[in-house]
């Protein structure tokens, strides 16, 4: 899977690159495509380590290094593959304090770019059809489980 992108995000990158992700709808008919994906592995606005977009980067991007969990409650998990989680988090010994936003340890747009992938997340669980773009085989398959 490629860097996820919402519908309004794809005109960012090359089309040729840009397939489906995510989706749902009936056997034999047109799909609600929730999420598309980036089909190559390097990203075209990350120069000398530097995202050239920033301001205007995809909501995946944004929501980096959070991830909120498709749990009861949700919870939000760091990746603590992140630079920036081991230099200001672990090296200080805040990883109990992460989430708290009172703390100011999380930027609004971060919580907010997770809620909204989580949102898009939801409605593709809580569907009875849905669809996954293998983008290997450039082919929709129908699933149950997620």
């Amino acid at each position: 899977m490629g860097l996820a992108l919402t519908p309004e995000e794809t005109s960012f990158f090359p089309q040729k690159h840009i397939f489906p992700s995510i989706g749902i709808g009936h056997y034999g008919r047109s799909k609600k495509i929730i999420r598309y994906q980036f089909g190559l592995n390097i990203c075209p606005f990350l120069q000398d380590q530097r995202c050239t977009i920033y301001d205007r980067r995809p909501l995946a991007c944004r929501a980096y290094p959070f991830e909120i969990e498709k749990a009861e409650p949700p919870r939000v998990y760091v990746d603590d593959n992140c630079r920036w989680f081991k230099e200001k988090v672990v090296a200080k010994g805040l990883e109990k304090k992460v989430v708290a936003s009172k703390e100011r340890l999380i930027a609004p747009e971060e919580v907010k770019a997770c809620a909204r992938l989580f949102q898009q997340a939801r409605e593709f669980t809580e569907s009875k059809n849905k669809w996954w773009f293998d983008l290997n085989r450039k082919a929709w398959f129908q699933t149950r489980r997620l």
